[in-house]
């Protein structure tokens, strides 16, 4: 193991449990819900997977003081983030890890310390911010991401191997069939992570005599914009399969009431967006060479839109939910880079079967 991965390894997260209680104190006030004549706190339109987001990055930010003992429990959480302190940590958490996970990273400090502390002057942290994003570089996406056709047929795959144990409650079947849905829903409407994680049973998901169709209103989407889309008709037998079955399976795992959410774990319980992720990535990487985490399905979409139907990037926007259609251009542009390329190939292999 190199010393980089080495010291990757070495970093974990405060839990908000754990932070400083003058920490947890303003955090909760700037989470104070908005109500009737009351404006509500600074972060009270966070959503949860927001909060997951910023707690966690804060988190690292303050178990690397802690382990280095330079936490204050009664100072104020500005006086911790001096040009020095936060030198000293970019320094250190920069070994081993892309340079778009560290400009991330200390967007959850800011985040965490603009709601905190409003009033407080953030301009050097914010600047430090800019800087690791106008110099992060992204690792290319496109070596990551399987085809749609290939993940039709995992999808499948797995669903039909998990059909052919007819035992009652045999967990690893119905592991398969819930992973194997799981695919072809994302690769049919590729939901944000925290959407997929929302889909419930009645709700954001609604079966009639036709099929299914997603429904969100707009509070719980990033764009704060309603959305709904019908599921195509081939995939309601594998999701009737799934809820009447392999979901049964899992819910009876767990003692606690049947709330509705479509995706449950091993345990019955509701799997969140992260673990589901996580899940499917290994899945993938493992049938099919490519580590594809859950976001890359949308951009696995919109590549194939643009791939396939030349020029209707527009229907991008729309499938996605994407408020900005530059959004969906810049992938629309990636696609038809690739394209480009293809043809460039064909025409050199012409040309050398000409020799």
């Amino acid at each position: 193991m190199s010393p980089a991965t080495d010291q990757k390894k070495s970093f974990g997260s405060l839990s908000f449990a754990d932070w400083p209680q003058i920490d947890r104190d303003l955090m909760q006030v700037a989470l104070a819900p908005k109500g009737f004549l009351r404006p509500g706190g600074s972060a009270s339109d966070w959503r949860p997977t927001t909060c997951d987001t910023v707690f966690y990055r804060y988190g690292v930010f303050l178990w690397w003081l802690r382990d280095r003992e330079r936490v204050a429990p009664e100072a104020a959480p500005i006086a911790r983030v001096t040009p020095e302190t936060i030198a000293a940590f970019v320094d250190q958490y920069t070994a081993g890890r892309a340079s778009t996970s560290v400009a991330a990273t200390l967007h959850g400090v800011y985040e965490a310390m603009r709601v905190m502390q409003p009033e407080a002057d953030l301009t050097q942290l914010r600047d430090a911010v800019s800087a690791l994003k106008a110099n992060a570089k992204p690792r290319p996406k496109l070596p990551r991401m399987a085809s749609h056709r290939a993940l039709i047929e995992l999808g499948e795959a797995l669903i039909a191997h998990g059909a052919t144990h007819p035992v009652r409650d045999h967990i690893l079947s119905a592991v398969a069939i819930r992973d194997g849905c799981m695919i072809l829903f994302e690769v049919a409407c590729p939901l944000r992570r925290g959407n997929f994680q929302g889909l419930r049973l009645g709700e954001t998901l609604l079966r009639d005599e036709i099929g299914y169709h997603v429904a969100f209103e707009a509070s719980a989407m990033k764009n704060h914009r309603s959305f709904e889309a019908d599921l195509p008709d081939w995939l309601t037998p594998h999701l009737d399969l799934y809820c009447k079955t392999a979901r049964e399976t899992l819910r009876r795992r767990s003692d606690a009431p049947d709330t509705g959410w479509l995706w449950l774990g091993a345990e019955g319980e509701p799997v969140t967006g992260k673990a589901i992720s996580r899940k499917l990535r290994e899945r993938i990487t493992r049938h099919l060479g490519r580590a594809m985490s859950l976001h890359l399905f949308r951009d696995g979409a919109t590549t194939t839109l643009a791939l396939v139907t030349s020029g209707n990037i527009a229907a991008a926007g729309d499938v996605l939910g994407h408020a900005d259609p530059r959004t969906s251009e810049r992938y629309y542009n990636q696609a038809r880079g690739v394209e480009a390329s293809r043809r460039y190939h064909g025409l050199l292999d012409a040309l050398r079967g000409g020799e």
